[in-house]
């Protein structure tokens, strides 16, 4: 039975966006992913990355996708494949919507 006010057996979901909402910017594409899973998921991937970060980076700066996947150094891909497996053993889902803008714009009539 679980306590009252326990949250660990509760899902959470995450959003993260790439790319500009608006309709008006340049860019073709605006991509919204959700993760979702159980608090206990999280709190132990938390625990896991930070150690993981200290030990490859030795600091708590930020890390982006961009500087990961694109030109990784050789100390990112040793974190990339420390990673990797860990993230392999989570139970959780994931949803990713893409929005072509102009396809969008040209679906709907102009006023």
């Amino acid at each position: 039975m679980e306590e009252k006010g326990n949250n660990i057996s509760r899902n959470t979901i995450y959003f993260d966006e790439s790319g500009v909402a608006s309709l008006n910017d340049q860019k073709p594409f605006f991509i919204l992913t959700g993760v979702i899973a159980k608090n206990i998921e999280f709190q132990d991937l938390a625990t896991y990355y930070y150690r993981l970060k200290l030990k490859h980076f030795g600091n708590e700066e930020p890390i982006h996708s961009q500087e990961l996947f694109w030109k990784p150094t050789k100390k990112e891909i040793g974190f990339i494949e420390e990673l990797t497996p860990y993230l392999e053993t989570l139970d959780f889902g994931y949803i990713t919507v893409i929005v072509d803008k102009g396809a969008l714009l040209s679906s709907v009539p102009t006023t």
